[in-house]
Order: C-alpha cells, then structure tokens, then sequence
C-alpha cells in the first residue's frame, strides 16, 4: 500500500479447429464433423492506498467462450461417413447427436476488497459479483446409432439401431451469484502464522426450471414443478504455516470447504429437453451393415424429457493439505505435500422411467433392468423391455448424489542460483474413487462415446 497505486492487465486466449473427434481414424473427410472453437479472457486488477493501514483493491475480468460442432452429412440424416467403433464384444457407430450445435458462454466478475494491515493481523474483506450467461442454438437431434455384439453381429446386421427425430428449442440463460467474504492472517508468534476465512455465497437459477411436464405428471405422479429454492452456501476455511530461522524445517496446513457453481450447461439442457425429440429403438435382425437402416415401424419408441431432482445442489469440495519443506543450504529445498479432497454433491443422470423389476446381474454387479436381446452384451436390450412407461423413452433426472476422493502425495526439489538459473522438479502419486457408475458395454470400456443419452436399463452419468 505505500507504494500508492498498483495496475495489472491481463488477456490471454485460444482457438480450436479440428476434423475428426476420434484418434486413429485415418484421414479426415468431407463427411467428417468438425469442430471449432475460442477462448478469450481479460483481468485487471488496481490497488490503491488509502493510509498507512488500509488499501482499496478492485479486480474484474471478462471472459468468453465458444464451441461449434457441425455434425457432417451424417447428422443431417445421410450416411455419407460413419464412425465405427470396434471393442472387446461391442461394435457400435454413428454420430453423437448430443454435442452438436453452437454454444457460447460468457462471464462477468467484478470484486472489491478492503484490506486493513496491523502490526499482527491483515484484515481483508469485500464483495464479489458474477454474472454468467450461456446461449445454445443449432442443435438438431436427427440421427442414427447403432450397436452390435460382434465384428460378425455387425457385417450380418444384428444389433439395436437407435434414431433420434424432433428438435430442441434454442435456449438463453442467465445466473447471477453474489458473494461476500472476511479473512485475517494472523501473526501469532515470530515463526506461526494462521489464517481463517468465510465465504457466503448465493446464485440465483431461472425460474423456467421449475416448470411441470403435464403429459409426465399424469402417468407418473412426478411433479417436475417441486423443488427447492436456490440458498445461500458457506464456504469456511483455515490454514497454518510456521518456519523458524533456526532451523531448516518448516511445515504448513489448510483445511476448507468450498462450495462450487452451477454446471449452466446442465440448466440448458434441461430446459431444451422439454419433448420435442423423441427416441425410436429397432433390434435389427440381419437388415445388413450401414449404408442399410431398418426398416418400419420401430420396437420401441417414446418422448425423452430432462428435468431438475428436487435437491439439485451446488457441488461441494473440502480440502485438507500437510506439507513440510527441508532447506538444504542456501539454494536447495526439499518440499513434501501429502493433500486429500472429498467431493459431494456432483451431479449425475438417473433414468426415471426405467423399469422397476430387476431381470438379473451383470458380471461387474450391476442391477440389468430389461430383457437381454442373448446377442453380446448383457446390456443389448429388447426394445421396450426396460420402459416403465411407454410414451416415454429416457426420462433422465439431474441429482446430487455423485461423490469422489482424490488423495496424493507430492515430492519436489528445488535448487536456483541467482544468475544462473534453477531446476524444479516435482512428483504426484495419487488414488481417485468415485461413485460414477461404469457405462455398460465392452465398448466404453475401452473409450467408446455413449453415442445416445443414458444407457437403456442402466443408470448413468459422469459428475
């Protein structure tokens, strides 16, 4: 602060154009999806001096981001070129129709500190603003999917075919959060030091979500209007580090929570999924490879909603860090870093029109909900059999059910000379479980996009 004023500006940005999304397919092609993209963000932060004890810091920052996936011919109903994905005991190929169309985010931040510096104690508080905004247009749901239980399955035509007909209205949405926080570093002694803060947040969700499924609630009972008000979260923290000049040892620790935001992307599809595309499934009995499509009327079919669970919640992350740091002469450290998070509430899909009964297990454990086909894979299902109602097809429901922990251990050196450089060098050992189901199917196992929203008969979902 007695320097007066501080200015810092900072842009930084990328762009993204590329052919095939698959590795190892060869050259690409006309008929290839391509997409493309952009990133761009500006910060800038001021500080300026209002005393000897108190500063006033402001930092605001733009940033804005694009992605467009032209699905090729292929999305558009042709079969000009198709992706085939080869697995241990699945064959499935196709073009995704979920991630085509243009997307575009943009986000404003602004913050204002006060910071009041004591002879013990720095003392910072202050407000944060952001507004975020995400338009998504130009996604046609049209299209064809397949999957076969084998290289053989597949030259004969065995299999499920999967089209997807309707459109999704383009949608506009906005969330605002607010957040207000307080933090002190405290000098407790001449070699401790500890460091306590909160942060209260809320961000404000459109009210469209909260909308009934009429044709839905008649059959199910499931009101889709019922859910919770959006809440403030709080978000604690606190750390410690103490190094002394006597020795060479010094050791460090934190531990917080902190609450995430609001995946908008999830919110637009929810409130582009409102039944306007519906889902027809075919088993396919020897029509023969592509370019060659069933033929009449579908197995199965029905109208596919997205909606909110009644406590869809912001993600929630608590972090625990220990470290120690060895010097080693004047131009040597040793630093060690044991860290561990638990993460709660992540969101994740389940299939609320799944057939209740269960028709058996799979060899990994997981409830079969549906009538096999007996071709490949267990989860190659007799169309329909997995539906509980069915008008519909996969009704799915975003909830915070989904959980993970990630805990490490890093070992770095460091050793710089002034003038002449230095080396860095830094190694992570770690473990991550978490409650995403595996994506049925040998296939995915082995890298396979989905292909279609959610697995018929089979929960699913990445957080």
């Amino acid at each position: 602060p007695s320097e007066g004023h501080r200015f810092r500006l900072a842009a930084e940005g990328s762009m993204l154009r590329e052919g095939p999304r698959e590795a190892g397919l060869g050259d690409p092609h006309p008929g290839d999806p391509a997409m493309s993209g952009s990133r761009l963000s500006v910060r800038t932060t001021y500080l300026s001096a209002l005393g000897e004890q108190l500063a006033m810091e402001t930092r605001a920052g733009v940033g804005m981001e694009r992605r467009a996936l032209d699905p090729g011919p292929f999305g558009e109903g042709t079969q000009e070129r198709i992706r085939v994905h080869v697995g241990e005991g699945s064959v499935r190929w196709g073009i995704d129709p979920e991630l085509a169309g243009d997307w575009q985010a943009t986000a404003v931040d602004l913050a204002s500190t006060l910071h009041h510096i004591g002879e013990r104690h720095h003392l910072k508080g202050g407000l944060a603003v952001r507004m975020e905004r995400l338009e998504a247009s130009g996604r046609p749901a049209g299209g064809w999917t397949f999957e076969a239980p084998s290289i053989e399955g597949f030259q004969a035509g065995e299999g499920l075919a999967t089209r997807q007909a309707g459109s999704r209205p383009d949608v506009s949405l906005s969330s605002p959060r607010i957040g207000f926080f307080l933090q002190d570093a405290w000098q407790a002694s001449g070699n401790l030091e500890i460091e306590a803060g909160v942060r209260v947040d809320y961000q404000g969700l459109p009210s469209s979500l909260a909308i009934r499924r009429e044709r839905w609630f008649e059959v199910s009972g499931i009101d889709t209007a019922e859910r919770a008000d959006a809440r403030a979260t709080l978000s604690p923290r606190l750390s410690f580090a103490w190094r002394s000049p006597d020795t060479p040892v010094a050791f460090r620790g934190s531990f917080g929570a902190h609450r995430g935001r609001h995946d908008l992307s999830i919110l637009a599809d929810v409130l582009s999924d409102t039944g306007g595309v519906r889902v027809d499934r075919y088993r396919m009995q020897g029509h023969g490879p592509p370019p060659l499509l069933p033929q009449g009327a579908p197995d199965a079919g029905g109208t596919r909603l997205s909606l909110l669970g009644p406590r869809f919640e912001a993600p929630l992350a608590r972090v625990s860090r220990l470290g120690m740091e060895l010097r080693a002469g004047a131009f040597t450290r040793f630093d060690m870093e044991f860290e561990h998070r638990d993460l709660r509430f992540l969101p994740t899909r389940r299939d609320l029109n799944r057939a209740p009964g269960r028709w058996g297990v799979d060899p990994l454990g997981r409830d079969i909900h549906g009538e096999p086909t007996g071709i490949g894979d267990p989860h190659i299902l007799v169309p329909g059999s997995d539906r509980r109602f069915p008008e519909f097809d996969v009704v799915t429901a975003w909830e915070s059910t989904g959980t993970a922990r990630w805990t490490g251990m890093t070992l770095g050196m460091e050793h710089h000379r002034e003038g002449r450089g230095g080396v860095e060098i830094a190694y992570t050992i770690s473990r991550t479980t978490d409650s995403t189901p595996f994506e049925p199917g040998a296939a995915a196992a082995h890298g396979a996009p989905a292909m279609i929203r959610a697995t018929p008969g089979v929960d699913g979902g990445d957080p």
